[in-house]
């Protein structure tokens, strides 16, 4: 019998060498930090008495997350180079839009939401999409895009489900209102009615209260707007955005088809 701990180990290094290192040189060495500032911990010290704070890496490696996450829903405009600076406004309507997007991100968060009008072809969602990639570069912020017709689809798909756990409507409301950030697009396509109108009032009128800004495009203007909105949010329209009605001609024609040639 082996009596010794030091001879017991011995024994169980000979039996079974695999579970140990020989010494410590044999261990692997680690990678060196990223952050000088945290040492890839994610926290600094924040004053004398020991209390930390998130370190300024940690608000990058966020932001790259929300930066993706803005990429898979806005597809198209994150991979065409899209920039303030690539958007060429050729109209003063146009022009307003672009210093509302703009200040959106030197604002950020701003007091009211942003609403562009008019019709297709004028860049709407492409600005909408440069203000919420503009203010991810400063801070951190949750968000969601719907078009208004598939954000009605979502929330009818729940009636008939029975499943446990099962996503109400309710649920969506309740997100869509606490979300910081809300994108709609398409806003008034959707088929008037006394629900689908009282859907988005909750929704909207629940963001106005905890000053949560909405960023909208739609193609309807005017009274054709409002009444599309139905009476109670056309009147909270202005509490809710800045207006910008854009006109000019539709970006995706080729300009040869807006002015052809005379014969």
């Amino acid at each position: 019998m082996v009596e010794k701990f030091s001879d017991a180990l011995a024994e169980v290094r000979r039996t079974n060498p695999k579970f140990f290192l020989a010494d410590a040189s044999e261990f692997p060495e680690a990678p060196p930090p990223v952050c000088a500032d945290c040492r890839d911990l994610g926290f600094v010290p924040a004053d004398a008495e020991g209390r930390m704070k998130p370190c300024v890496c940690a608000d990058r490696k966020r932001q790259q997350v929300f930066q993706a996450a803005l990429d898979e829903i806005f597809p198209i405009y994150s991979t065409r180079g899209f920039s303030f600076e690539t958007y060429r406004p050729e109209t003063d309507s146009q022009r307003a839009a672009l210093r509302l997007c703009q200040d959106f991100v030197e604002d950020y968060p701003p007091e009211k939401g942003i609403l562009l009008a008019g019709g297709t072809g004028l860049g709407k969602t492409c600005l909408l999409y440069l203000a919420l990639r503009g203010a991810l570069v400063h801070t951190v912020f949750n968000f969601e895009r719907f078009k208004t017709t598939m954000l009605f689809s979502r929330i009818r798909s729940t009636f008939n489900s029975d499943k446990p756990g099962r996503e109400t409507e309710y649920d969506i409301i309740r997100r869509l209102v606490a979300v910081d950030v809300l994108v709609l697009d398409d806003l008034g396509v959707e088929k008037a009615g006394e629900w689908a109108d009282g859907i988005l009032y909750t929704i909207l009128d629940g963001r106005l209260e905890k000053r949560r800004p909405t960023l909208a495009s739609t193609n309807l203007t005017g009274e054709t707007l409002d009444q599309k909105l139905g009476h109670r949010l056309a009147s909270r329209k202005h509490d809710l955005f800045n207006v910008v009605e854009m006109a000019g001609a539709d970006r995706r024609v080729p300009k040869s088809v807006h002015n052809p040639a005379s014969p």
